[in-house]
């Protein structure tokens, strides 16, 4: 059965991102409560990893209007990212999981207004709410923030071509949205996060404790010291792994420790030519926001 869209729903100029593996039921659920919204995004694009034709297929049985983009072999929600980012005909990019999406049926008039009174954001993240979480109230705040969420945000398109792009890892946790932060900051570029907009992810974060997922927090945290950290700060990043293996002591996340510590090396020779440092100021910015959001006023009026 095909998801009919209603054509008498105006549409925006904003392009809606979401990168896919293996998870067809809920990417079904987030595109039916996407096109729920009024406006509509102007177009949807899924990104398909690691030759998962059954969700592939899922879209074509449900849904009329969804650009399908490919990967055969695992490249990673953030290789889907940057693929789906740099496809996007719109310079507004909202970005979701397969299991993410707008609480509010006007999420997308509101990410507009959002951008057109904060100009200086390159990257706009919303409040997002999990199974655990009772659902906040939709408060007119606006701060600048170290990072974002990727299930949760959106990017302003030519700001996001200017950088690298996402590492294609397979289990980014730790890394992406840091790196991609990190990266703006260096070109001047600016996070904004407000509670006007909200994201239902439907997660418990149960995964968390997964092996892979565990040794992946330790062994990225190196990782992007490396990548994007200078040579002065390497400190900094040894003790921010030390930091990351107390913390999953303290949890009793005890799988994944030694491998996330004893994959260091290896991890970061396989990703040696991705090495760019930013400037210790760009570093400091983001790591100053980390300690202390910057709350601005609230500047949308009239909606």
């Amino acid at each position: 059965m095909v998801y009919l869209i209603n054509n008498n729903v105006k549409r925006c100029p904003v392009s809606v991102v979401i990168p896919t593996y293996n998870r067809k039921e809920m990417l079904v659920t987030t595109i039916q409560k996407i096109l729920e919204c009024n406006p509509l995004p102007d177009e949807i694009i899924v990104h398909v990893d690691g030759n998962d034709l059954q969700s592939e297929q899922a879209i074509k049985n449900n849904f009329s209007d969804i650009k399908i983009l490919k990967s055969q072999v695992n490249i990673g929600p953030g290789g889907g990212r940057n693929l789906l980012i740099k496809s996007a005909q719109h310079e507004i990019v909202a970005s979701f999981d397969d299991d993410s999406y707008p609480i509010d049926q006007d999420y997308f008039a509101r990410l507009l207004h959002i951008f057109q009174n904060y100009p200086d954001a390159s990257v706009v993240a919303a409040a997002t709410y999990t199974r655990k979480q009772p659902v906040g109230d939709d408060i007119k705040s606006t701060r600048w923030v170290a990072s974002f969420e990727g299930c949760g945000c959106a990017y302003k398109r030519t700001d996001f071509l200017k950088t690298d792009g996402y590492m294609q890892l397979q289990w980014a946790y730790g890394a992406e949205e840091i790196d991609i932060a990190i990266q703006l900051y260096a070109q001047d570029g600016k996070i904004l996060q407000t509670d006007w907009l909200r994201v239902y992810h439907d997660t418990c974060h149960q995964h968390h404790k997964n092996f892979d997922i565990n040794a992946a927090n330790i062994s990225n945290l190196a990782l992007l010291a490396y990548v994007r950290y200078p040579l002065t700060m390497w400190g900094r990043g040894i003790l921010q792994v030390f930091n990351r293996v107390l913390y999953a002591v303290k949890v009793q996340r005890y799988a994944g420790i030694i491998l996330g510590i004893t994959s260091i090396p290896s991890n970061i020779w396989s990703y040696r030519q991705r090495r760019k440092p930013v400037s210790r100021a760009a570093l400091e910015k983001y790591l100053n926001l980390r300690k202390q959001p910057l709350t601005v006023p609230w500047q949308v009026e009239n909606f």
